[in-house]
């Protein structure tokens, strides 16, 4: 539901005092800017003291705020003072307008009357006045009569030019044509109409009805001529045309295209229509702060690499996949009616919607969580002719504990379509067909009376924390056949070449691999900012074959990137995938990197693996055999390395450094029971609850580095801690490491 109010006040008319112009011109200029509160003050001040304009600002500023009614009451009394009643016909078509659209039956007609009234009276007076023709034609929309909507529409444009606001309007009277008319009508139509706006929708006509060669033919063309709107719509949807069509790689060049070109709000509110049903609450903010062409670029850019299930690859099927359920949901889901109250069968409104939940203008709740989340693992319906049209739909999520779950309903008075999220089931006999879903369902259907409405309630406060969780985030699917698997990874920080190198490990088990084949696989990841800004990325392809020797005896292929960065916080992801196998597997984190070029002693992290008879091929530091494991695991019993690396040590006269080193090693999270024998040098301790080992070492040079081999005695599966502390015996001072690690 669109209102346009135009943000500047023609001072016309006037009270009798110069000091009222001034307030009035300072009012003016301050609802101009979007301070609203602030202009409504000065605005009362002049009503209270007898300047009739006042009134009209107090109706502007109600209609920016969407109060309808208290826009028609200030409207009305400046009609009544007989001051400025182009002004006052104008507001009070907006408002009864409005208030007609959130009401129904004869309140609503009533409503639209009055409604046509105002605007026929303005347009008596002045056809031109503002931007009278597209508001009635906004009327005519909400009244079905497309044809006529989009008629008005034209017209204004012709007498007024296509202003930003206006364009936009006006594009969405022919999407309201293209989506209720019916094709071969609207076809005719359209092809009578001959403006490059019909050309346009012609072409969103038959794309939308699969008629893809012709659609791409139109959209083809207007990209050669000179349009009276930006190009970024057309490039849209050609891009939509070839997600459609699986030609991933020229669907992503002009969805590219239309972003790389941004050159306007005009172009860059295109391209945010399509994506604002998956956006946060801090995304949103975000791109209201974009202010240039190239903020707009590079938030679109960044909102697409944080979605990318390819970190470091130019190729985001994310965007195909979002575009995949756009379609469905613009062919199963749209309802772009009147919601209202009356019709909300979550009677109590009871949940709570995100800010960015009503961006939505298109499309039911059910299209919206689609959009989201994709095809739902589970969905059911009761049917039954005394009980709601309703539907549930169940996502398992990684890492969720619980399954998030969304109950939809169409109210007995609602519109065909006008599917609405409710809390829980209006008749308990839906529920009953959800019931092995979630235990507390059988809790309430089997539950004590007595304790029916408290159990409700908890009922109604889970769902609202899936909407809202729902809401607030969206998950990418794969195409049916790939299939994803968890991965083991690790990260570890070291001193650089220049600042801090990032080593990023991560295996593929061997029993994702084909059996007996070589297999090729693509490995990339990225480094981001918090803002996810792309840093540094890397990507390659590689045979993994299975008669390593390595990966046999391993049982786990193990890679790795390597990045120079700054000290920092930072966002990591990568991704794996099986270009012969269709596997793939991938994961995103935050991580912080020490800076280890400071004067003071430093213990870079320690790794864990093992000492192979060959250069590892993907270690590049001093210990070219060890190869890492980057999940920690280990059998009980089997004896395993660790690497670290000591910095900023304190020399004497001829650059030799003296320090300790103790390694510790207990249950995570408890005393530990075992012991630890024999790593190097001498032992220390006993069968104590925190057990250790000490040994001096003598390095060349303020830096050192250790590979130790460590056997381990317990034979008690669990996780525990090694943690590493070293002594600079020279400077006094002391530093630390530690990390988890399996043994099962």
């Amino acid at each position: 539901m669109l209102v346009v109010v135009l943000a500047g006040i023609l001072c016309e008319g006037g009270g009798s005092q110069a000091a009222q112009q001034v307030r009035l011109q300072e009012a003016d200029s301050l609802l101009a800017c979007g301070k609203i509160e602030e202009a409504k003050q000065l605005y009362r001040r002049l009503a209270k003291s007898g300047e009739p304009l006042g009134w009209r600002g107090l109706g502007f500023a109600a209609l920016r705020e969407g109060q309808f009614d208290q826009a028609k009451d200030a409207f009305d009394r400046l009609l009544k003072s007989g001051t400025d009643s182009l002004a006052a016909h104008y507001g009070l078509a907006i408002a009864h307008r409005e208030l007609g659209a959130r009401a129904g039956g004869l309140v609503r007609a009533s409503h639209w009357t009055l409604a046509d009234r105002n605007f026929a009276a303005v347009l008596r007076n002045d056809s031109s006045y503002r931007d009278v023709l597209l508001q009635l034609a906004l009327l005519e929309r909400y009244r079905g009569r497309y044809f006529s909507a989009v008629t008005l529409g034209m017209k204004h444009l012709a007498r007024k030019g296509g202003s930003e606001e206006a364009t936009f309007v006006l594009f969405q009277l022919f999407d309201h044509l293209v989506a209720h008319e019916a094709p071969d009508t609207a076809e005719g139509w359209l092809l009578r109409n001959g403006s490059s706006y019909a050309r346009y929708f012609l072409g969103e006509l038959y794309r939308r009805h699969g008629q893809y060669e012709l659609a791409d033919s139109i959209f083809r063309d207007l990209l050669g001529r000179e349009l009276p709107f930006p190009k970024q719509p057309v490039w849209l949807s050609l891009a939509r045309v070839y997600y459609a069509r699986d030609d991933f790689l020229q669907a992503d060049e002009y969805y590219w295209r239309a972003v790389r070109e941004i050159d306007s709000n005009l172009a860059a509110r295109f391209i945010f229509e399509d994506l604002k049903y998956v956006l946060d609450e801090e995304e949103l903010a975000e791109y209201r702060r974009a202010a240039t062409a190239s903020e707009k670029i590079a938030f679109f850019t960044r909102f697409w690499e944080r979605r990318n299930p390819r970190p470091g690859s130019p190729d985001n099927p994310r965007i195909g996949e979002h575009y995949r359920r756009l379609d469905h949901a613009e062919r199963q889901c749209r309802f772009d009616g009147l919601r209202l109250p009356v019709s909300n069968p979550d009677v109590s409104g009871f949940l709570r919607f995100p800010q960015t939940f009503y961006l939505n203008d298109r499309f039911n709740d059910k299209g919206l969580v689609y959009i989201r989340f994709g095809e739902p693992d589970l969905r059911t319906t009761a049917l039954d002719s005394e009980i709601a049209s309703n539907e549930s739909w169940l996502y398992r999520l990684p890492g969720r504990e619980r399954p998030l779950v969304f109950h939809f309903e169409i109210d007995e008075d609602g519109a065909p379509n006008d599917w609405r999220l409710v809390p829980v089931p209006t008749d308990d006999r839906i529920l009953e067909s959800r019931e092995e879903w979630d235990p507390s369902f059988t809790r309430y259907l089997r539950g004590s009376r007595l304790n029916r409405d408290q159990l409700r309630n908890e009922l109604a406060a889970d769902s609202q924390t899936d909407v809202t969780f729902g809401l607030t985030r969206d998950r990418h699917t794969w195409p049916e056949g790939v299939r994803v698997f968890p991965s083991p990874f690790g990260v570890a920080a070291f001193k650089g070449t220049s600042g801090t190198e990032l080593v990023l490990l991560f295996a593929i088990e061997g029993k994702w691999l084909e059996s007996g084949r070589d297999s090729l696989w693509e490995f990339g990841a990225a480094v981001y900012d918090l803002h996810w800004n792309m840093k540094e990325s890397a990507r390659r392809t590689e045979v993994i074959r299975w008669s390593d020797p390595v990966l046999e005896r391993r049982g786990q292929f193990v890679g790795a990137h390597h990045f120079q960065l700054k000290p920092g916080d930072y966002r990591i992801g990568f991704y794996l995938e099986g270009l012969t196998t269709r596997q793939i597997s991938g994961y995103k984190f935050l991580v912080s990197l020490p800076a280890f070029e400071k004067e003071l002693l430093a213990v870079s992290d320690v790794l864990l693996g093992s000492v192979e008879d060959r250069p590892s091929v993907i270690w590049k530091r001093r210990e070219e055999n060890f190869w890492p494991t980057p999940d920690r695991r280990f059998r009980v019993g089997e004896p395993f390395w660790i690497y670290f690396e000591v910095y900023n040590l304190r020399c004497d006269e001829v650059g030799r450094s003296y320090y300790v080193v103790e390694l510790a090693v207990e249950p995570e999270g408890g005393k530990s029971k075992g012991t630890l024998a024999r790593l190097f040098g001498r032992f220390v301790g006993g069968a104590a609850a925190r057990v250790r080992t000490r040994a001096e070492r003598t390095a060349e040079g303020p830096d050192a580095f250790e590979c130790l081999a460590l056997e381990m005695l317990p034979r008690k599966p669990g996780r525990y801690r090694l943690t590493v502390t070293v002594e600079d015996l020279l400077a006094k001072a002391r530093d630390r490491t530690s990390c988890a690690f399996e043994l099962f």
